[in-house]
């Protein structure tokens, strides 16, 4: 409950009211100040236009600056400490930003490890790992030789197993696959 003894519902209806009364409009966008009422980036604005207004102005840790309906917020003077209620606070980053300075320090530092002095260090590391990766490829193509060959023995033992005379194709098929296995 606030100092005025009016809880929180009371205090949107009053907000509303006075809203219809200046924009002869219902305020359509509850949903959105109800998420956003506590975000810190909404808090910074508002008070940053508080402190354009009246510069001498200090707050206190019962007025928040983020409170535009009227009275104390207690759920957001509970989690901010008297040092930070006294200052306002930064504006944090926002998602573009934040990717471009990723990206711009991931650009930065791979130019400056080829000219730094582990370069060379780091371009005999990326020798080694090729030539590991070359060994790796030779015994997977081994490897995938090998299983061919299984494949190939054991379709011939089922042609051979097959009883009966077999098609010219089956024939061909069979010579071919004793070429393969045997020479």
């Amino acid at each position: 409950m606030n100092s005025s003894g009016m809880n929180d519902d009371d205090l949107i209806k009053k907000a509303h009211l006075i809203y219809e009364g200046d924009y002869k409009k219902k305020f359509t966008m509850e949903h959105a100040w109800r998420e956003l009422r506590y975000d810190q980036k909404w808090c910074s604005v508002v008070a940053s236009k508080g402190d354009e207004k009246n510069k001498r102005r200090k707050l206190d840790s019962s007025s928040m600056p983020c409170s535009e309906d009227g009275g104390d917020s207690q759920a957001q003077g509970e989690s901010q400490t008297q040092g930070e209620s006294q200052a306002p606070q930064a504006r944090p980053q926002g998602v573009k930003a934040a990717k471009a300075a990723a990206k711009a320090s991931a650009k930065k530092s791979v130019t400056s490890s080829v000219t730094a002095e582990g370069g060379l260090e780091r371009l005999e590391r990326m020798k080694t790992m090729w030539e590991l990766k070359e060994k790796d490829f030779a015994l997977k193509q081994q490897e995938h030789e090998f299983n061919d060959k299984i494949s190939n023995k054991k379709l011939l033992d089922t042609i051979l197993a097959k009883s009966g005379p077999l098609s010219q194709i089956e024939e061909d098929l069979k010579t071919k696959l004793i070429s393969l296995c045997f020479f």
